[in-house]
């Protein structure tokens, strides 16, 4: 089990917890209401006084929503490296040197191979709550802001 897998495996395992606790529970005896409700900030969990692996963590994230806006799937991660459409391409997908180092990682293709092997924000949401998951739910504002949702990531610079 490589370090660069951890994250995105923490990512999915949240949303899964929270999941598996409302299906168990909520769904039977509740009907979820199409509004919404609230619109708070919601955060990985992490143990205090890491705040390296909160780092990850967040860039993990802030990684899968950059390769999504800039139309970076799983598919076509090996040719967006090969090519970079922009210089935050570039330092996103390891071609440009720096920000794995100041993130503590022993590599700076680690966006690359999260995008690689889990995709970007879009495939992550499809496969684990979308239409191929058995839950089948609409991202409505989990969305990036240019589809009406509420994320939007940090740049890199």
């Amino acid at each position: 089990m490589s370090t660069l897998d951890a994250p995105a495996r923490i990512l999915r395992g949240a949303l899964m917890a929270v999941l598996t606790l409302f299906c168990a529970g909520l769904a039977v005896a509740q009907d979820a209401l199409p509004d919404v409700m609230a619109a708070e900030p919601v955060a990985m969990v992490m143990r205090q006084g890491d705040d390296n692996w909160v780092d990850i963590g967040n860039w993990v994230l802030n990684a899968l929503w950059l390769a999504e806006m800039n139309g970076i799937t799983s598919k076509n991660v090996d040719e967006a490296k090969a090519n970079p459409s922009s210089p935050e391409v570039a330092k996103l997908l390891g071609v440009t040197p720096g920000i794995g180092k100041q993130l503590g990682l022993d590599s700076d293709d680690w966006a690359y191979n999260v995008i690689k092997k889990y995709g970007n924000a879009a495939e992550f949401w499809q496969r684990n709550l979308g239409d191929d998951s058995p839950y089948k739910l609409d991202r409505g504002v989990n969305s990036l802001f240019t589809e009406g949702g509420v994320f939007y990531p940090l740049v890199l610079d």
